[in-house]
């Protein structure tokens, strides 16, 4: 996560969002920005479960990481595991340079969990009623293509409640 800078003045007038998007990343590839996060992304398996439960990557610029902990023993327990912290983000993450970790203490952000998306059951049988309602609806509807396409809809949706 390299420091970027914006080009562009800032404006109180709307500006398009492709606008400062590009002046946002202006030198940097895909590559390179996708590159910047894989730390993030793989900290709990680079740094290991408790470490990464007490400690997160807060920024990285100029070579140095800056890593936030959870509270001051942890600063004291990671300095002494430095170095081999280090040599593993280095393996990890090659290509982001690292040459010096800090450490401070702050507030640890919670990890987000991925919710599974819920299974939708298609197969169910309408019952006579869905039926009757779903008629109804579509019947008022003169052009048949959006009558088609709303009654395909109200299927899907009856069918997919429990």
């Amino acid at each position: 996560m390299s420091t970027y800078t914006f080009p562009m003045r800032i404006s109180s007038k709307p500006q398009r969002i492709q606008n400062l998007l590009q002046a946002a990343l202006t030198g940097k590839s895909a590559h390179g920005l996708f590159a910047d996060f894989q730390l993030w992304n793989r900290w709990d398996e680079i740094a290991g479960h408790m470490i990464a439960k007490n400690a997160q990557p807060e920024k990285w610029r100029n070579g140095t990481l800056t890593i936030r902990v959870k509270n001051s023993s942890w600063v004291q327990e990671l300095g002494f595991m430095k170095q081999d912290l280090l040599e593993k983000i280095r393996k990890a993450c090659p290509q982001l340079q690292i040459t010096e970790i800090r450490f401070e203490v702050g507030r640890l952000y919670p990890k987000r969990k991925l919710q599974k998306p819920r299974k939708r059951v298609l197969d169910k049988e309408l019952n006579a009623e869905e039926l009757e309602f779903i008629q109804q609806a579509c019947n008022e509807v003169d052009d048949e293509e959006l009558r088609t396409t709303i009654e395909q809809a109200m299927r899907k949706h009856f069918q997919s409640r429990p």
